[in-house]
Formats: C-alpha cells, sequence, structure tokens
C-alpha cells in the first residue's frame, strides 16, 4: 500500500535516517516531481529548533546548497521538502575508491571552502554549518557537489559564549563543539580539513592511530603545499587555524608557495623587498597584504576602498574601477589604487586602455616609473595584444631591474622572444633554465612556445600537455591550456593539418578546463570557446545550428561577468543571425545600443539584419524603410575616429536599395 505525505508526495524508498530525522525520496503525485522529504519527530528530547535547517535554507541561494520548496507539519511530525539529490555520498564513494588524487581534491576542497564562506558571510549572522562530514558531501551524476543535511546548523552571534547543545559528528568535530566554546567559521574549517584529510589519504578519523599522521605519510604523492594547508586547517585551537575561508582559499589558489622553489625565491627576494620598504616605495606586498595602518578617517575609508576593489578585480573588474577611482579622489599619492586599476583594465581584457594608463602614470607619477609590478602588467598587455618587441622591451627592463630575477620572469620573457621570432635568444634562456635545474614544467611550458611559434604544432601540442596533466602550478597550467587552445586554433586553419579535429580538441580542451578546473570566471577561455564554436559551424560543420548557439552563449558568459566590450556583444550577435535566430540578434543590439547608446554600431547592424529579414520575404510584401531609419540613426553617430568598416557595408546595400528603387 503507498503512502502519501500530506496528500501530495508518494514515498519512493527511505534515502537516510538517522536520530534526528528520516529523509525520504518521495514524487509529487501531480506534478510527477521528486523531492527529498524530511520528517522529524517532534517529540525529541533534544532541545533542537525543528525548524532550524528550513529557516536556514529558505533564505539561501547557492549552486551547492538545496532549496526548501514547502514546509508543514501535523500532530507529530515536522516536514521539510527541499531539492531531492541525486548520487552518492562521498563516504559510500570513500569505501570504493579509498580516497582521491591531490587534482581533484584540490577542485573539491576550493568549492567546498567557497560554500562555506558563502555561509559564513550571510548577514545579520554568519551561519555555522558544523557537521562537515563525508556522508553530507554528495557527488552528483554531473560531477559537481552539493552539502546537504543542515540539521544541527546554527546562526553565530558574537554575544554568545558557547553552544548550547553539543552536536556533530565525532572524528570530524572541532573540539570547541563539546561545550567549550561557541562555534565560529574556524569550526567549520576543522571539519573540512578533516575531511579533507580523509578523501586525499584515504583514512578516515576512526581509523587507528586515533591521531593525525602527517598526510604525506599516507599518501607520498601529495605536495608538500596540500599538506600544510591540511595541517593548519586542523589545529586543537581555532586561533591557530585558518580565520576565514577567503584566507583559506587564498593558499589554495597560491599552493605553490609552498614548494621549495618558491621559498627559496622568496628568500632571494626578502633583502631587496626590505630596502624598497624603507625607500618609502609602495610596492606589490602591500597590495596584497591588504592594510596599511592609518590613524586618519581619510586612509581608513581609502583602504576600504581598496579592500573591496580587490574583492571585485578577478571576477568584476569594471566594478572595481569604481572604487579605484573614489580611492584615488581621497588619497592620489598612494600608489595602490594606480597599481590595482592597471590590473583592472588588464583583467578586463581592455588592453588598449591598460597600455595608455600606465603609459601616462609613468611619465606623471615618480613613484611608478620604476614600479615592477606596473611594467609586468604592461608587458602581459602587450603581449596579449601581440606587440611582441614592446612585450620583450618590458620584460628585457624588469630583467635589468631585479637582483636576482625568479624563473616566472625569464620563463614569460623566452615566450615573448619566441613570439617576437627571437628563436636562438629564446632557446638560450631555456637552456640556461635547464642547466639551473628549473622545474620540468616550466621547461615543457618554454619548449611548447617555442615548438608554436616556429609552427611545429604537434611537438608545441604534446609539451603543453604534458604541463596540463602533470603541474601543481596553477598559474602554469591555465597558461598552457590557453597555449594549447592556440595551439589548435592554428592549426585548424592548415591544410593536411598534423593535428586533426583541431577545433573540435580546442572545444573539448576548454570546456573540460572551465568545468574541472574552476576557471568558469575566466574571460579569455571563454572568448576563446566562443570563437571555437563559431568557426567549427563556420568552417566545418556548414553553419551548424547548436555550435552557433553555443558560440553565442560562451560570448554571453563574458558579458555576465560584467566585463563590456562592443565587440563581444558583437560576436553574440553574429552568432545568433547566422543560426537564424533574429529575435535574440536584435535583443542583443538592444542590450548593446543601451550599453554604447553613442556608438554607431548597433543601428549599423540592426539595418543590416532588418535587409537581410526583408530579403527573405516575398517582394511584394518587403518593407526596407525601417532599416533606412536605424542606417540614418548609425550616419548621425559615427565618428571620424570609428572604424567604419561596418558602416562601409551598410551604405552599400543602402545604395542597392536606392538604385533597385526600393526607397523611393
Amino acid at each position: 500500500m503507498e503512502q502519501l505525505i500530506n496528500n501530495t508526495y508518494r514515498i519512493l524508498e527511505i534515502i537516510g535516517k538517522g536520530g534526528m530525522s528520516t529523509v525520504y525520496k518521495a514524487e509529487h503525485v501531480r506534478l510527477g516531481t521528486i523531492w527529498a522529504v524530511k520528517q522529524v519527530s517532534k517529540n525529541q528530547k533534544a532541545k533542537f529548533d525543528f525548524l532550524a535547517e528550513a529557516n536556514i535554507l529558505k533564505k539561501l541561494q547557492h549552486p551547492m546548497l538545496p532549496k526548501i520548496v514547502d514546509i508543514f507539519e501535523d500532530n507529530h511530525y515536522l516536514y521539510v521538502v527541499e531539492d531531492y539529490v541525486a548520487g552518492d555520498n562521498l563516504e559510500t564513494v570513500l569505501k570504493r575508491q579509498i580516497k582521491f588524487d591531490e587534482k581533484i581534491g584540490l577542485i573539491w576542497f576550493k568549492r567546498i571552502a567557497e560554500c562555506l564562506g558563502y555561509l559564513h558571510n550571510q548577514k545579520p549572522n554568519p551561519i555555522i554549518y558544523r557537521d562537515m562530514k563525508p556522508s553530507n558531501i554528495m557527488i552528483q551524476p554531473d560531477g559537481n557537489l552539493k552539502l546537504i543535511d543542515f540539521g544541527i546548523a546554527r546562526e553565530y552571534k558574537e554575544e554568545a559564549i558557547a553552544d548550547t547543545t553539543f552536536v556533530g559528528t565525532k572524528g570530524y568535530m572541532a573540539p570547541e563543539q563539546a561545550g567549550k566554546a561557541q562555534s565560529d567559521a574556524r569550526t567549520d574549517i576543522y571539519s573540512l580539513g578533516v575531511t579533507m584529510y580523509h578523501i586525499l589519504s584515504g583514512k578516515s578519523p576512526y581509523e587507528p592511530p586515533y591521531r593525525f599522521i602527517p598526510i604525506r605519510e599516507l599518501n607520498p604523492e601529495l605536495s608538500v603545499g596540500i599538506e600544510t594547508i591540511i595541517d593548519r586547517c586542523i589545529q586543537q585551537e581555532p586561533e591557530d587555524r585558518y580565520a576565514s575561508t577567503k584566507e583559506l582559499i587564498e593558499d589554495l589558489d597560491h599552493i605553490y608557495r609552498f614548494e621549495e622553489t618558491y621559498q627559496k625565491f622568496i628568500k632571494r627576494k626578502r633583502y631587496r623587498k626590505l630596502k624598497l620598504w624603507l625607500m618609502g616605495g609602495m610596492s606589490i606586498i602591500l597590495i596584497l597584504a591588504g592594510f596599511v595602518v592609518k590613524k586618519n578617517e581619510n586612509a581608513s575609508i581609502y583602504q576600504q576602498y581598496i579592500n573591496s576593489a580587490q574583492q571585485l578585480i578577478d571576477k568584476q573588474p569594471m566594478e572595481a574601477l569604481s572604487y579605484l577611482e573614489e580611492a584615488q579622489k581621497l588619497d592620489s599619492k598612494q600608489t595602490s589604487a594606480y597599481i590595482l586599476k592597471a590590473r583592472a583594465y588588464y583583467n578586463a581584457l581592455d588592453y588598449d586602455q591598460c597600455i595608455a594608463y600606465i603609459t601616462e602614470i609613468q611619465t606623471t607619477q615618480d613613484v611608478l616609473k620604476q614600479d615592477q609590478t606596473m611594467e609586468l602588467i604592461l608587458a602581459s598587455a602587450y603581449f596579449e595584444k601581440e606587440k611582441y618587441p614592446e612585450a620583450v622591451a618590458c620584460y628585457e627592463k624588469l630583467l635589468r631591474e631585479t637582483e636576482n630575477p625568479d624563473e616566472n620572469l625569464s620563463r614569460d620573457y623566452a615566450v615573448a622572444l619566441a613570439m617576437n621570432g627571437n628563436i636562438d635568444d629564446a632557446e638560450m634562456i631555456l637552456d640556461q633554465l635547464q642547466d639551473e635545474g628549473a622545474d620540468k614544467d616550466l621547461i615543457s611550458y618554454i619548449s611548447g612556445s617555442i615548438s608554436y611559434s616556429l609552427k611545429k604544432y604537434g611537438n608545441a601540442e604534446q609539451s603543453f600537455k604534458d604541463v596540463i596533466n602533470q603541474t601543481g602550478n596553477t598559474t602554469l597550467k591555465r597558461k598552457s591550456v590557453i597555449s594549447l587552445a592556440a595551439v589548435y586554433r592554428d592549426a585548424a586553419l592548415i591544410s593536411n593539418s598534423e593535428i586533426e579535429n583541431a577545433r573540435t580538441k580546442e572545444i573539448e580542451l576548454i570546456n573540460q578546463s572551465i568545468q574541472k578546473d574552476g576557471w568558469s570566471n575566466d574571460s579569455i577561455l571563454w572568448e576563446m570557446l566562443g570563437a571555437a564554436y563559431y568557426n567549427r559551424a563556420i568552417y566545418e560543420t556548414d553553419k551548424d545550428y547548436d555550435d552557433l548557439i553555443s558560440s553565442a552563449k560562451a560570448f554571453q558568459q563574458i558579458l555576465d561577468l560584467n566585463i563590456q566590450k562592443k565587440y563581444i556583444y558583437v560576436n553574440i550577435f553574429i552568432a545568433y543571425q547566422q543560426a537564424g535566430e533574429y529575435e535574440q540578434a536584435l535583443t542583443v543590439l538592444d542590450k548593446m545600443e543601451s550599453a554604447y547608446p553613442d556608438a554607431y554600431e548597433a543601428n549599423a547592424y540592426r539595418a543590416t539584419l532588418y535587409i537581410v529579414i526583408e530579403n527573405e520575404k516575398p517582394q511584394e510584401k518587403r518593407n526596407y524603410w525601417p532599416a533606412y531609419e536605424e542606417y540614418q540613426n548609425a550616419k548621425k553617430k559615427i565618428k571620424d575616429e570609428d572604424n567604419d568598416s561596418q558602416f562601409v557595408q551598410l551604405q552599400g546595400l543602402i545604395d542597392q536599395l536606392k538604385k533597385g528603387h526600393w526607397l523611393d
């Protein structure tokens, strides 16, 4: 006999059961949708807030958290209906697989930390999860994670002294959860550290010996960095752990800093940094530190603007600019805002503006004339614009002014030389780095760049693949992914290329990097992906509809990252137009005109599309006057300094219409 809950949800099976509740997989009898229904007894002796989980979840919106859709009760039970999460929990998976490699572990570590950070930053009171463990982490069929079971989560209140209830799962539970102190963000960081210890070492906290052996003794393949980070997470005293998930994620993003080669580099730099500090120069170290203690109110506000900009600069660089401009109004002598502003232009892909801005600042701000961070950003901007002679000159200046240049600077200089055609010089640096025992991944990256410059695409492909598959350096891996995508892009242009199906390989590479490496906010990868889909549609698949739509969606991701560029709007428009999705194409132009009301391009492209639409109609139903009106609007807006190629093309179409007497 089937069992119904609230005459609405048909129980299919029990998917979880504990002392506090039972969780059912259930089907909505009218809609046929599948949900998880949590049944909580009202007669528990423990003093739990039965609505705690529902009250917490119903106000949250995060891809790793289930959503509440219904709450009701009867005389004996409270029911909470939420998203049904398909897949297996990590505890079940670990019984089959024992442990995971560091590459996937790092991705999970960061994603869970980001989710916890979202909870910890809730207003007015942070939410402390308090029950992090493998059984509460679901791996969905698409590989994404979901955090479940908020039964013992609580809101953190500063005035509280200790947790009122002893809760948690022994083994994963932080010491303070025994009631000695109030749980806070560091409590979740402890449990996350224990969970990652289990995932990466294969040793559960329930297995003897009942202590934390250095994790690399259990799994020697792990890096020094991951061992150091986990060790800090699982310290017994909260003050010895990471203070926040932001601090934890910073180390996860820069795990290479813990490696011996990087530590040697830091030691070599220490004397020079101290000298620069004493001279009063504001180096990038001040920016990364994020704080300069000031006594007056303006200085404090200035630093708040800087902090806000730092939080936005990678994912929302144009929004960061507004904070930096306010900071410069408060104090035009501080260098932090100038350097961050250059980074913001670079991250927004506005390389021309970045170059112009740095060039101006270096001539007007004496203290920044020799700033190495500004020079490095300038070199990178020149490189992205394929102005390789200028990039080489910048790197050479940096090398002259750097007492002990690190491997990364030599690496970028060698690659710039290779792209500039200075192959012999690039190979000389490569030989020098090999003699000095440089990391093999760095050597492979430079070798691949030299092969790419020589159009030896097969060799370049193998070199970049070696780096991607082996390196633990996130920055180097990203550079190699972008370089390998460029190899595929260029190889596809050659008939009888040594690399088959190059465009498809480019698409698969970038999609994998975005989905599995956590680079969903990387605008450069999205732009390359959009171009790859479009090129495959145009040159290989006879304007395949799915490829064109995928191209438009990839370019749209850049706009969704709040990076505004006219040519991105144009790319989306063209992809939709080629796919025959004229309404969507026109919608894109409306958004483009809203973003750039004084630019002529939106009107010109709209006029061109109107002509295309009318051309597809029977002659007796054609009306070209809307196109002509848009042409007139474009004509009013176009300026002498504009690239008028689109307007010239439109002018030709309008002239043809006039000759055919369509506009009489």
